[in-house]
């Protein structure tokens, strides 16, 4: 069925990478995978894209992916959506809890929940013993979202679904067996800016930003690009709990910088973890003979969203039946 083709999106400051995907046979299989290159950034200020320029990229990009893939899952930055626990009534009915979460947020927030998109899911089961269970809530500004689904429209696609780049990442993490993806963390190596990332089985993924990518070949300071990541890289790893870092085996490395010289080795060193490349193209069956099996490292954030996109669509129309 064409209806079965599902698009990510990574929309990053110099670059636009997409992804097509498509199950045949029960196999995920990699239909087309497309990036264009910008020769200036196209993000303002606040994480808004600059409109008629990203309206006019994604046209091209449509017209360079193959027909019936314009089913589009896409992501905000991180740092643009709050997230929260919260702790809610079990009495409560389902239209009840939904108030609740909002308006325990609300107490908890300097923006006009008016003014945001919201998201959540309850964290654990509970018997009817207990009074309260613990809910994750995601919020990000309306203007955030609906400033790039408007861009997508103009240009010809149908947005499906918008998450965080932090979350198409560990959905690409799952696909590795759970021994690996719940004992390895992911470190994604961009342009201008770099995600770790570690999921779990009984809490929300952990995803951090590192501002410092491979346009960074040399910082301000004068210290080396590798280092100063290293340096980062380790800093977040000592926040983790004991506990958490305890049940860590080792490392992947993906993203367009996950080859640069040196990093995976300084990683190995200072960490003391296992590190290793990950090439998600390695996960699918690839489709179309124009694409450059060992490139997936690029485009992991786009790969990552698909699968989200994917995973949307099959939960809608399981839900639908």
């Amino acid at each position: 069925m064409n209806y079965s083709f599902i698009t990510g999106v990574d929309i990053g400051h110099y670059s636009i990478k997409a992804v097509v995907i498509k199950p045949v046979k029960g196999t995920l299989t990699l239909s087309a995978c497309r990036e264009l290159v910008l020769r200036e950034s196209i993000f303002s200020d606040n994480h808004l894209l600059n409109h008629q320029e990203i309206v006019n990229k994604l046209k091209q990009l449509r017209k360079a992916l193959p027909a019936f893939s314009r089913s589009v899952a896409f992501s905000v930055p991180d740092n643009s959506v709050i997230s929260k626990v919260l702790q809610i009534d079990n009495s409560l009915s389902a239209q009840e809890k939904e108030y609740a979460i909002i308006e325990a947020f609300s107490h908890q927030s300097p923006f006009d929940v008016e003014e945001l998109y919201f998201d959540h899911y309850s964290l654990s089961d509970f018997t009817a013993s207990n009074t309260h269970h613990s809910a994750q809530l995601y919020a990000t500004k309306k203007t955030v979202v609906d400033n790039r689904t408007s861009s997508f429209r103009q240009a010809g696609f149908k947005p499906q679904l918008c998450d965080t780049q932090g979350h198409a990442l560990t959905r690409l993490l799952q696909l590795l067996p759970p021994a690996e993806h719940y004992h390895w963390l992911l470190l994604d190596v961009g342009l201008t800016r770099s995600l770790l990332v570690r999921d779990f089985a009984q809490q929300p993924p952990w995803c951090k930003e590192i501002p410092i990518g491979i346009d960074d070949s040399v910082l301000q300071t004068g210290e080396p690009f590798v280092s100063q990541l290293v340096e980062h890289v380790q800093r977040q790893w000592q926040l983790l709990p004991t506990q958490q870092r305890d049940g860590v085996r080792g490392m992947w490395l993906t993203g367009g910088g996950a080859n640069t010289p040196e990093l995976a080795e300084q990683i190995a060193t200072q960490l003391k973890l296992n590190v290793q490349r990950f090439n998600p193209f390695d996960m699918f069956e690839i489709q179309s003979t124009d694409i450059d099996v060992c490139d997936g490292g690029r485009y992991a954030g786009a790969i990552g969203l698909s699968l989200l996109g994917y995973d949307w669509r099959e939960r809608d129309h399981a839900n639908s039946n």
